[in-house]
Order: structure tokens, then sequence, then C-alpha cells
């Protein structure tokens, strides 16, 4: 269940950033293939799911109980009393490193050193960095990702999600139109998102905002020419089937709808 609704959001904000592309060699088209590049390579090398447990994109612990087990290769995480946070090994993947942190809190907001009924709050700390390497390029990363659980309490029906994630990518991607060379700085933001208890037949989340949105310059190797680009949506779910998106791409605004069951798309104008 909690991967089904990773895939769920990831689908979700992928196809919302695919609404936004469209244009010429170096522009938005180049744009989303170097964005499908960075996020295949990052699949790859299991990046997504950490990032994801900290990060307000695309929050794996939605439809989980937002448990210490959610990045179980990190091995055993030791509670640091003089900061109240559980600290985890870093992990190593093909080049980059994950490190991984999180804290649990009662109704008073006090730390706790294990999870137990008292428990009402989580917030998970994720930072990957380090380069990964493709045969037809390579993505540099630094990314780090702070994600808030809150309605953690057995009585609780809901889990509401608030949290960011920054950073930049410096990626170098062989295509037919040559060596592409891109930086992005992004920032992400995750908004009261309201989503079912672990356990309940509803799968979407029931309320809340996801905003995306990045920044950055691109090049093909080679050339004097230099394109700047800029990209933001917002995400707005109710609990049904249907997100509400709003896309900002290179200052030019649409409005879409995204069926996430069937992912059927509609976008005006």
């Amino acid at each position: 269940m909690r991967r089904r609704m990773a895939r769920t959001l990831a689908a979700a904000l992928a196809i919302g950033l695919a609404a936004g592309c469209s244009g010429d060699a170096i522009g938005p088209l180049a744009e989303r293939a170097d964005d499908d590049f960075e996020a295949m390579v990052l699949e790859t090398v299991g990046i997504a799911e950490d990032q994801a447990n900290g990060s307000s994109v695309v929050p794996l612990s939605a439809q989980s109980d937002v448990s210490r087990s959610s990045a179980s290769d990190h091995g055993t995480c030791t509670y640091d009393s003089s900061t109240g946070r559980f600290i985890c090994p870093d992990v190593v993947r093909s080049g980059v490193t994950i490190s991984r942190s999180y804290a649990l809190f009662n109704a008073a907001d006090q730390p706790q050193d294990k999870r137990d009924s008292n428990t009402v709050k989580m917030n998970t700390q994720v930072w990957a960095r380090g380069t990964v390497e493709k045969d037809d390029g390579k993505v540099t990363i630094d990314r780090r990702s702070d994600l808030t659980a809150t309605g953690l309490q057995p009585s609780s029906p809901t889990r509401t999600l608030n949290g960011t994630e920054e950073g930049t990518s410096a990626m170098e991607h062989g295509t037919s139109r040559g060596t592409v060379l891109s930086n992005v700085v992004f920032g992400d933001t995750t908004i009261n998102l309201v989503v079912p208890k672990p356990g309940q037949s509803r799968k979407w989340p029931l309320s809340g905002t996801v905003i995306r949105s990045h920044r950055g310059t691109r090049t093909l190797e080679g050339h004097s020419e230099v394109r700047s680009f800029s990209y933001r949506a917002v995400f707005v779910y109710d609990g049904s089937a249907v997100v509400k998106i709003t896309i900002t791409s290179n200052g030019q605004t649409k409005s879409c709808t995204l069926n996430m069951e069937t992912r059927e798309r509609h976008c005006t104008p």
C-alpha cells in the first residue's frame, strides 16, 4: 500500500510536469527529456524511496505507518539525546551518499527515544548528494528534504504531511542533439497534505497542496546560446482520484486536471 501511494503521487507529479512541456530543440521538449533522464537515473540507484521518506514531493510515508523501518537498509538508527533525533548510518549507492535522521514527538512536542501509543508526530530529514553516471550521461545532485507527519496516534483516522525539499542538479546528457548541459535549482513544498490512515480503503489524498518548482539554465555543448527556464506546478487534492494542477512554465500558465487512476489529463488553454 505504501508503494502504491508513492507510485500514484509520483505519476501525478510526473504527468503534471509533462503537461507543461512543448517546444524546440533546447527548449521545453529538451527540458522534459532531461528531467526524465534525471528521474530515471535516480530511480535506478534507489534514491527515490529514501528521498521520498523525507520529501515534500513524493511522500512514500503517506500510506505507511510512518515508522523508522521505512528505510531498513540504513541499518540500526541510534537515538541521540542531545538532538532528540535518531541518526541512521549513511548509505552509498552508485556514487550517491544518502543521510537520514528522524525524530518522534508526543502531544507536548517533547522528543521520544522510542515510538509508543503517545507518539503523535514524526519528522524525517534526508540528504542525498553525489554523482550518478549512466551510459548516456551523468547527474550530480545535492538535495535536502524535511517532512513532518502528524496524526500518528492510534485514534487518528488520517495523517497530515507538511514539508519542503530543496537542492540542485547538474546534468550532462548525451542526445541526438549533442551533449546537453543543465543546471537546476529547485524548491518544493507540501502543505497540509491529508492522507488516509494505513489500512483504510480510500487511497487518494483527502486534501492539501503540493507545489513543485524549479528554475535553471541549459546549453548544448559547443554552443554559446544559454537557455533559461522556469517551472511551477501547484497540485490540489480533494479526496477524489482527480487532482487539479495549475502549471506555469516559462511565464505561460495553464489549468489541468489529472485522473490519478486512469492517468487521463485535460488542460486549458
